[in-house]
């Protein structure tokens, strides 16, 4: 008997990807909602909106994966954590990189 993929898939992960394909159609039908989110807010969200399909297939299924193995060893507080401080320190060295660039 086979299982289903998405047999052993958590909620979280579920839901979390879901956002990663709602922004990204949401992106792709309107441009221009890009540019209305405040900066202070692309530090947080930048992680979420995925600006090429091939990107946001590959962190679906990553996190989806990744997802399944964490969030029962840490629990889905922990991951949900884990993966909120990893989107907003990398945007802030991203930031932190282009400006420095910028000056150099």
């Amino acid at each position: 008997e086979t299982k289903p993929l998405s047999d052993g898939f958590t909620k979280l992960c579920k839901d979390l990807g879901v956002v990663l394909v709602a922004t990204h159609i949401l992106v792709y039908l309107f441009p221009s909602s890009l540019t209305t989110i405040p900066f202070a807010k692309n530090l947080i969200t930048t992680g979420y909106v995925g600006q090429s399909v091939y990107g946001v297939v590959i962190s679906t299924i990553s996190l989806l994966f990744i997802g399944k193995l964490l969030e029962p060893i840490w629990g889905s507080r922990e991951l949900l954590k884990f993966i909120f401080v990893v989107n907003f320190l990398t945007s802030m060295c991203v930031f932190v990189t282009t400006i420095a660039l910028y000056y150099i």
